[in-house]
C-alpha cells in the first residue's frame, strides 16, 4: 500500500478526521510523501503548522495512541484542551467533541494504568469515557470498538484491585458489543480474558467454557499464537482439575503449532505445564528430561519463578533427591516471601491511592458544593433583600435562637464525649503498660530459661554429631533437656512438663533443679531407675489429689557409658527411638506418674545396649507427634515420624535438623500450635 494511503487509513479508522480534509492537505503539501513515510516524529512537528481544528485534534488523538507510554498524559492534555478551545470557538461540533473527549480520557485512563499504576485515577477516567461513548453508543462501528475497548481497560483495572463482580459485568459488555460488531479477533481476546477472571476466583467450568470459545475463534482465524496459548490454558485448568488425560490432549495440541520454535521462550509455558503434569502423574523418567530447557528459559518473573522452583523441589522431593529437594525449597520460600512481600506492598499502595483518591473527590465534592451553595445563596439574598426583607429578618431571628440552643446544647453534649474519649484514651494506656510489663516480664523469663538451658547443652562437646530443635509453643515452654557429666561418662534427659507456656516454664524450671540436686547428693549415681525415683519423690512433695492443679513430667533418659562400653535406656511416658544400620528399634517407657499416684502394678525398666559407633539415638517429646496439619488438619503421629527419620538416614545431622525443621513448618504451615516442640539426636 502507498505510503499516503496507510496514512490516510489509520486516521479513517480512528474515525476521528475528515478524509476529505486529511487529502486537502496533502494536495495543499502541508503533508507531503516524505513525512508520510517517516516515524511519528514528523507528525509531532508537523503539528504546530496545522491550522485546522478537527485535523490537529485528529492528529494529536494520533500521536497520544503511538507515543511512548510516558507521553500519553502530556499529549492527551494537549489534546483535552484543544478540544475545549475548538468547541467553544464553534469550530467543531458537539458531537465530534464528545466522541474525542472521550477518546482522550480512555488515553489518560492508559497512562495512569500502565504508567503509574495508580488503578483509582485510572478507573476514573475509563468511566468518564465510557459515559460519553455509551451516548453514542449504535452511532458507528469505531464508537463501539473504541467503547468495547474501554470496557476491556477497566475490567482489566477492575482484576487488578479484586473487584471480581465488577471485572465480570465489564468483559461481559466488552464481548456484546464485540458480537454486534462481528470483530472476531476482539471477541476472541474478550473470551481469553474472561476465562482467566474465572481462573482467578475458581470458577473452572465458566473458564474452560470460555476458553474454549476463544480457542474456537482463533482455529476459524488461523492465528497460530492464539491456538497455541488458548491449548495451553485450557490444559492448565484441566491440570488444576486433575483430569490429566485431558490436560495430556490439549497440552500435545498446543505443542503441534509450537514445532519451529523449539529452542524459543514461546515453549517455556507449555514446557513447565507438561513438567507439572508428569510430575502429578509420578512418570518421573520423562520429567527429569524437561528440565535442562526449562533452567535455560526460565522467567525474571518472581512469581512464575517461585511457582518453578517449587515444582522442582516437589518433584526431587518426591523422587528422593532431599538435597536437591531442600536446595530448591530454599529457592522457592526466598522468592515467596518476596512474592508476599510485592503483594503486601502492591496493597499498602493500592490503599493509598484510595485514600488520596476519596481525598481529591471529596475536596472537588466540596468545592462543588461550595460554589453551589455560594450561587444558591447570592440569588435567595437577592430575592430576599427585594421582596421578603422583614420575613428574613423574622427567620434569621427564630434560626438564631434556635442555633444558639443547638450550639449550647452541642457544646455540652462535645464534653461528654471528650471526657469520655479522655478516660478510654487513659485505659488504653494503662492497659498498654500492663501489658508491656507481662511481656517484658515473660521476655525476661525466657532469657532466664534459655541461660538454664544453655548450662545444661554439653552435647556438641561431647558427640562428633548432634543436633537439637527446640521450638516452645510459646515465648517460653515446658519442654526441656538436660545433660550432667559422670567422670568418663554422660547422662542425658529430655522432658515433657505438664503445660506450655508460663505453667510449664516454671515446672521445667523445678525438674532442672530437682535434677541437679539428686546428681549433686548422689555423685556416683549411674542406676538410671534410682534416678527416676528420686526425681518422683522430689516432684510429689508439690503433688495433691484433691487439686486442680497437675505438676509433673514425662522424660526420656540416657546413659552413655564409654568406660563399660554400653548404652542405657530408662523413662517415663516417653519413647526412644534408636537407628542402626538403617533400621529403627522404638523403645516405649510406661508413665509412672512423677508427679502424680504410683500405678497399680509398675517395674522400673532400664534396657542396655552395646554402645556401637554411629547409632543414632532420637529423644523427643511428644509435641511433635501431636501436632496436627496436612491437607486434613490431623496429628503427624510416630507413624510418619518413623517415615521421615527412615527417608533422611543417608543426611548428615545437621542435614537432618534443617529437613525436619522444614517438615514441621510445612505441616503445621495453617494449623495453630498446640504444644512445645523438642527433639534430641545423637550419635555414637
Amino acid at each position: 500500500m502507498p505510503p499516503i494511503l496507510n496514512i490516510i487509513k489509520r486516521f479513517s479508522t480512528f474515525g476521528s478526521c475528515s478524509l476529505k480534509r486529511f487529502l486537502l492537505l496533502a494536495i495543499l503539501g502541508l503533508i507531503n510523501q516524505d513525512f508520510l513515510s517517516t516515524n511519528l516524529d514528523s507528525l509531532i512537528n508537523l503539528l504546530p503548522q496545522i491550522k485546522n481544528d478537527s485535523v490537529k485534534i485528529s492528529m494529536l488523538a494520533t500521536v497520544s495512541e503511538e507515543c511512548s507510554e510516558v507521553d500519553i498524559l502530556k499529549y492527551s492534555n494537549q489534546n483535552l484542551l484543544l478540544i475545549e478551545n475548538a468547541y467553544n470557538r464553534k469550530s467543531i461540533t458537539f458531537d465530534y467533541y464528545e466522541t474525542e473527549k472521550a477518546r482522550a480520557y480512555n488515553n489518560i485512563g492508559v497512562y495512569y494504568y500502565s504508567v503509574s499504576a495508580n488503578y483509582l485515577e485510572a478507573i476514573d477516567y475509563f468511566l468518564k469515557s465510557i459515559s460519553l461513548l455509551e451516548k453514542k453508543s449504535n452511532s458507528n462501528q469505531d464508537i463501539d470498538e473504541l467503547l468495547s475497548s474501554a470496557y476491556n481497560t477497566i475490567a482489566t483495572t477492575y482484576l487488578k484491585l479484586d473487584k471480581y463482580k465488577l471485572a465480570e459485568i465489564y468483559f461481559i459488555k466488552s464481548i456484546s458489543l464485540d458480537k454486534k460488531t462481528g470483530n472476531k479477533q476482539y471477541l476472541a481476546n474478550d473470551y481469553n480474558n474472561l476465562a482467566a477472571l474465572y481462573v482467578t476466583i475458581n470458577s473452572f467450568d465458566k473458564a474452560l467454557q470460555y476458553f474454549n470459545l476463544s480457542l474456537a475463534l482463533a482455529l476459524e482465524d488461523n492465528d497460530s499464537l492464539a491456538i497455541r496459548t488458548r491449548y495451553c490454558n485450557i490444559a492448565a485448568l484441566y491440570l488444576r482439575k486433575g483430569a490429566y488425560d485431558l490436560a495430556e490432549v490439549n497440552l500435545e495440541n498446543g505443542f503441534d503449532y509450537l514445532k519451529n520454535q523449539k529452542d524459543s521462550s514461546f515453549f517455556y509455558f507449555p514446557m513447565i505445564t507438561k513438567f507439572s503434569l508428569l510430575t502429578q502423574v509420578k512418570n518421573y523418567k520423562e520429567a527429569e528430561k524437561l528440565i535442562p530447557f526449562l533452567e535455560k528459559f526460565k522467567t525474571d518473573n518472581l512469581s512464575d519463578l517461585s511457582n518453578y522452583y517449587k515444582l522442582l523441589y516437589v518433584f526431587y522431593e518426591e523422587t528422593g533427591n532431599y538435597k536437591l529437594a531442600l536446595q530448591n525449597y530454599k529457592q522457592y520460600k526466598t522468592l515467596s516471601d518476596s512474592v508476599v512481600s510485592e503483594a503486601i506492598k502492591n496493597k499498602s499502595e493500592i490503599k493509598q491511592m484510595s485514600f488520596n483518591f476519596e481525598k481529591k473527590q471529596l475536596a472537588e465534592k466540596n468545592k462543588n458544593e461550595t460554589l453551589f451553595i455560594q450561587e444558591t445563596e447570592k440569588r435567595h439574598k437577592q430575592t430576599y433583600i427585594t421582596i421578603f426583607t422583614l420575613l428574613i429578618s423574622i427567620v434569621v431571628g427564630a434560626f438564631s435562637i434556635v442555633f444558639y440552643k443547638k450550639l449550647k446544647l452541642t457544646q455540652k453534649q462535645n464534653k461528654i464525649i471528650e471526657d469520655q474519649k479522655s478516660e478510654i484514651t487513659n485505659q488504653h494506656q494503662l492497659l498498654e503498660v500492663k501489658s508491656k510489663a507481662i511481656t517484658d516480664s515473660i521476655n525476661y523469663s525466657k532469657s532466664i530459661q534459655t541461660t538454664l538451658l544453655a548450662n545444661n547443652n554439653k552435647f556438641n562437646s561431647y558427640f562428633d554429631e548432634t543436633f537439637l530443635i527446640y521450638n516452645p509453643k510459646d515465648i517460653i515452654g515446658g519442654d526441656f533437656y538436660w545433660a550432667h557429666e559422670i567422670g568418663n561418662n554422660l547422662l542425658i534427659v529430655v522432658g515433657d512438663c505438664t503445660g506450655h507456656g508460663v505453667p510449664g516454664a516454671l515446672i521445667s524450671v523445678l525438674a532442672i533443679e530437682a535434677l541437679n540436686k539428686i546428681v549433686a547428693t548422689n555423685p556416683g549415681l549411674e542406676e538410671l531407675d534410682e534416678l527416676i525415683k528420686k526425681l518422683r519423690d522430689n516432684f510429689n512433695q508439690y503433688y495433691e489429689s484433691s487439686s486442680l492443679v497437675s505438676i509433673g513430667v514425662d522424660l526420656g533418659v540416657i546413659y552413655v557409658d564409654k568406660d563399660k562400653k554400653e548404652i542405657i535406656l530408662a523413662g517415663s511416658g516417653a519413647t526412644i527411638t534408636q537407628l542402626k544400620d538403617n533400621a529403627l528399634s522404638k523403645f516405649k517407657f510406661d508413665s509412672i506418674n512423677i508427679g502424680g499416684k504410683m500405678p497399680v502394678s509398675y517395674t522400673y525398666q532400664t534396657i542396655r545396649l552395646p554402645l556401637n559407633k554411629n547409632d543414632v539415638f532420637y529423644l523427643y517429646t511428644d509435641g511433635i507427634l501431636d501436632m496436627k496439619g496436612g491437607e486434613f488438619s490431623k496429628k503427624f503421629t510416630s507413624k510418619k515420624l518413623e517415615e521421615l527419620l527412615l527417608s533422611i538416614t543417608d543426611l548428615s545431622l545437621a542435614e537432618q535438623k534443617e529437613y525436619i525443621n522444614h517438615v514441621i513448618h510445612h505441616w503445621n504451615f495453617n494449623s495453630e500450635r498446640i504444644d512445645d516442640i523438642t527433639m534430641l539426636a545423637i550419635k555414637i
